[in-house]
């Protein structure tokens, strides 16, 4: 598996909670995301025809699973970077069934670099700014600065 996340990683089914976090600037290893080309070789990773070796997630990184939550509260995610050609300066997280959600709370993100993206199935936040890169059925965002 590639390198993933500067701070914290977290894969399949289990939570990933943050509270009150401040911390120094991360950045994640690894380099062109994880996505699945056809035409490479798939005995790499269980079938998976993988291209990159990570790199996303510069600060927090949740993969995988159903109901798969990311829960930020008083949190500060500043000055963080995804790996090159990799996504979610900030925050990655996919919920592969579509049944995690994201709650960020009195958190501020700002400063984060990487690609970026939002893709929510519910609710009325439809984009949480480019430090995200995300797969997930909600977002809620309660007294939070996100960068644009």
């Amino acid at each position: 598996m590639g390198g993933r996340a500067g701070a914290q990683r977290s894969e399949h089914p289990r939570p990933s909670l943050t509270f009150n976090t401040l911390g120094a600037p991360k950045k994640a290893i690894g380099n062109g995301a994880n996505s699945d080309d056809a035409t490479k070789c798939s005995v790499i990773n269980n079938g998976q025809n993988e291209v990159g070796s990570g790199g996303n997630g510069g600060a927090i990184y949740q993969d995988g699973g159903s109901s798969t939550n990311v829960i930020l509260c008083g949190d500060s995610i500043t000055g963080n970077a995804a790996g090159t050609g990799a996504f979610g300066g900030g925050v990655f997280m996919t919920s592969n069934d579509w049944t995690g959600t994201i709650t960020i709370r009195d958190t501020t993100i700002t400063g984060n670099t990487g690609g970026h993206w939002t893709q929510l199935q519910q609710g009325s936040v439809t984009d949480l700014g480019s430090a995200f890169g995300i797969n997930a059925l909600s977002a809620t965002v309660t007294n939070s600065t996100l960068q644009k």
